[in-house]
């Protein structure tokens, strides 16, 4: 028995138009064993193959836009456990991503946030997608203050998938209206003082 291997072959017709074709050649032998003929079995397989290009080309374009965004981007499973961050995401929380995956959101932050992001999730498996403000821990233990985005994700059928979350670091934002609103109120003190 002969197991053919396949070969990928580029034609190009009388009219110039290119196709790929896979090929399988198998050889006819006597009773000796001598090669006296070859069977060739072709398929065209062009529209596959550009289909696969096309296929490609969108995996890389879509691969760059996540790898280059300026927000992080985490997707959870339906259990809260990470299934990809990008790696603004990593960085933002001081890990590298694949340190993250298969991790749950809950590793991410404190015990007040583990309560309020039960909630958020929970909001998720009922098909609420929201926007708000929300304190993570980085690894050197210091706060992130972030915006997310946050939508579930649901199959054909409607059944709860996973969460994905866009996500922006505020924190140094947070850090100025803090400070902007303490300075204001000790400037309303000493006007009440000199008053």
């Amino acid at each position: 028995s002969y197991a053919a291997k396949p070969i990928i072959l580029r034609w190009i017709r009388k009219d110039g138009q290119v196709i790929i074709t896979e090929q399988i050649n198998i050889p006819i032998k006597d009773n000796a064993g001598k090669v006296i003929a070859i069977v060739a079995v072709a398929r065209d397989i062009t529209e596959r193959k550009q289909v696969e290009t096309a296929l490609k080309q969108s995996e890389e374009k879509y691969r760059r836009m996540v790898d280059t965004a300026e927000e992080g981007i985490w997707l959870l499973d339906a259990d809260g456990r990470t299934q990809f961050v990008n790696n603004k995401m990593a960085e933002m929380l001081q890990y590298a991503p694949d340190e993250m995956i298969g991790r749950h959101l809950f590793d991410f932050m404190d015990e007040d946030g583990q309560a309020i992001a039960a909630g958020n999730l929970q909001r998720r498996q009922q098909g609420i997608r929201e926007q708000h403000d929300f304190k993570f821990q980085r690894r050197d233990g210091t706060d992130m203050w972030t915006i997310n985005s946050t939508s579930p994700i649901v199959d054909d059928d409607g059944r709860y998938l996973g969460a994905l979350g866009m996500i922006t670091d505020i924190t140094d934002r947070r850090r100025v209206q803090n400070e902007l609103e303490s300075y204001t109120g000790r400037l309303e003190m000493l006007r009440l003082i000199e008053h």
